[in-house]
């Protein structure tokens, strides 16, 4: 059922995820412009995200596993390069599987400021200096 050699099936697997990756990214930011809390909306981009580091990680053991295989037909000096290619997009996807997690953590969506539902930023209200109208109308 699954073929053999399996290395040359599972490396399309991360080259799709990584193309809907941004499409996930895109409709979490627009769920989160239309007022989803930014932890659940960010999950799906995660998911895709988690999904790309596994299936890189996947597609890399299964090259190495079958790298003696295919050396002599290509050479190593090009096994070398793919593999080393491969690694790198494996960190990569790392890389973004963590910044996803950033989106979808705790603290995601959240600013400083006042708690009562006013929607000012956190630096409105710090200000003990009377506003630009007010120093005007004072003859300030």
């Amino acid at each position: 059922m699954l073929p053999n050699p399996l290395h040359p099936a599972l490396v399309h697997f991360p080259i799709v995820l990584v193309m809907l990756l941004p499409i996930a990214a895109a409709v979490a930011l627009w769920t989160i412009h239309r007022g989803t809390r930014p932890t659940r909306a960010w999950l799906v981009p995660l998911a895709f995200a988690a999904a790309l580091s596994a299936s890189a990680w996947l597609a890399v053991e299964t090259g190495e596993q079958q790298e003696e295989k295919v050396e002599d037909v290509v050479g190593e000096a090009a096994m070398d390069t793919h593999a080393e290619g491969a690694e790198r997009f494996l960190f990569l996807s790392l890389g973004v599987d963590g910044a996803s997690g950033l989106g979808a953590g705790p603290r995601a969506g959240r600013r400083g400021g006042p708690r009562d539902g006013s929607g000012r930023g956190s630096r409105a209200g710090r200000s003990r200096l009377p506003g630009r109208s007010q120093r005007w109308q004072a003859g300030l």
